[in-house]
């Protein structure tokens, strides 16, 4: 039997706990040192999260408590309100955790405190997959990170700095490959432009606040309700009949794109809703039943939903029923054949989706399923590489992570364009050579309609840093 799914109408802000949080230009930062000037300059830091993977691993839960910069004698805050982020749905992807204002200088370190880890992994001996969440141990609660070079902010402009975890290296484990719940923060801090594509901020929530139709704009509220200003533009994709003259503040966004240097704003690449109902489910498919003409039944680990309700736990797998006339989304896929491509008859396990949907009489009703970018970890596997014009063909990974885990080990196919980013690589020829190659890769993961297996179709393959 079905379980229904209740919930309450809350306030219409987004707590996904993936670093999608505190962004917003209202925090304040401080400087230690008690003859600077009041007066003095200062400029905005963006502070970027993306992690690295551990096999599976579902869910690692972090509180970030704060973030100070120093360079020797002076320390400036960068940020100073406790957020949970949860890196495992980092792999591959870049987000915002922190938007700010900081003193000019050149840093030549950078402090972070931490608190309660929370670990979830996946057993799929069980039918259906069952999670197993545990609370972590920290080896340290405050970990130092030497810039090398220096963190930069500059006057009047905005500066990045990305926050890369590295859950592989961070999460301990026995002599039989057990985790122990033992957590040695291993973190990678680097200075990025903001105006790179490595500052490209690939998916990032919150309820529609205010509209501005004539200057293209909406305002949007994340979980610790800061608000950030979406510009829309000529190029900005969006689907079909979503436009600015239909949001409310019902209306649920995901957006993507660069933060503008001058107004701090987010220029949209793309702005995708994934609810016009006031509610969204966020997670990931463990598993699927064989779909009828009128439906499809998943289990989904629900990493979390806006509105929170004691009865929609998140960290628990959850069954749901995906009516086949639904509204199938493809978020950052501009092609008029979505339906083909994804729809309650192609669902897999290891999609990243969203549920969106009404509450009738405290029952959920899914009227839209929205498919997002992925990332996949693991080694290029030698002799898979086929090159068919320029960047465009395909090669093969073992991934490393839950997705791993959930597709039975076997090896995953990617699917490469001449639109692909290479980081790191020279494109697609550089996969060559008899040993593995260490590889990071985002983007879609989709039924091949030919195996009936699944393919990831990438946006970005990267060599880790």
């Amino acid at each position: 039997m079905k379980r229904t799914r209740y919930f309450l109408a809350g306030m219409c802000v987004l707590a996904l706990g993936a670093g999608l949080i505190a962004c917003g230009s209202n925090n304040t930062s401080s400087n230690s040192n008690s003859n600077s000037s009041p007066q003095a300059a200062n400029g905005s830091i963006a502070i970027y999260g993306q992690d690295a993977p551990l096999a599976s691993v579902i869910t690692f839960q972090l509180t970030l408590m704060s973030m100070t910069a120093s360079d020797g004698v002076n320390t400036t805050t960068l940020i100073s309100e406790p957020q949970m982020v949860d890196f495992a749905r980092l792999t591959g992807l870049r987000t915002l955790l922190n938007l700010n204002s900081a003193p000019t200088g050149s840093y030549t370190s950078v402090t972070l405190m931490l608190a309660s880890p929370v670990i979830g992994y996946i057993n799929t001996t069980t039918n259906p997959p069952s999670v197993t969440m545990e609370d972590g141990t920290l080896t340290t609660s405050s970990v130092t990170v030497l810039m090398n070079p220096p963190l930069v902010i500059s006057s009047g402009d905005l500066n990045g700095l990305r926050v890369d975890f590295d859950m592989r290296e961070s999460l301990q484990v026995d002599l039989n490959g057990q985790i122990t719940g033992t957590v040695v923060p291993t973190l990678d801090l680097k200075q990025v432009n903001p105006a790179n594509a490595e500052a490209e901020i690939d998916d990032l929530r919150g309820g529609v606040v205010s509209v501005n139709a004539a200057n293209q704009s909406f305002v949007m509220q994340l979980a610790n309700g800061n608000q950030l200003t979406v510009q829309e533009s000529a190029t900005t994709v969006t689907d079909s009949g979503d436009s600015l003259a239909n949001f409310t503040t019902n209306t649920i966004v995901a957006v993507s794109g660069l933060l503008d240097r001058t107004t701090m704003n987010l220029d949209a690449d793309e702005v995708c809703v994934l609810s016009q109902d006031h509610f969204i489910a966020d997670g990931l498919i463990t598993n699927v039943s064989t779909p009828t003409a009128s439906d499809t039944d998943i289990g989904m680990f629900v990493r979390e939903a806006l509105p929170s309700n004691p009865a929609f736990t998140p960290d628990t797998i959850d069954p749901f029923d995906l009516p086949s006339g639904a509204n199938y989304l493809i978020y950052r896929l501009n092609l008029p054949i979505t339906q083909l491509l994804f729809n309650s008859g192609n669902l897999i396990t290891g999609q990243n989706i969203t549920l969106g949907g009404p509450v009738n009489n405290s029952a959920l009703t899914v009227k839209r399923v929205v498919l997002h970018r992925q990332g996949v970890s693991g080694p290029w596997i030698p002799g898979t590489t086929m090159v068919q014009n320029g960047n465009a063909g395909s090669f093969q990974i073992t991934e490393q992570g839950v997705v791993g885990v959930l597709l039975n080990n076997a090896p995953l196919t990617i699917l490469t364009s001449n639109n692909t980013e290479f980081d790191g690589l020279s494109g697609l020829s550089a996969l060559t050579g008899s040993q593995g190659i260490p590889l990071v890769v985002a983007g879609l993961l989709l039924q091949d309609p030919a195996t009936g297996g699944p393919v990831l179709v990438a946006y970005r393959v990267s060599t880790p840093d």
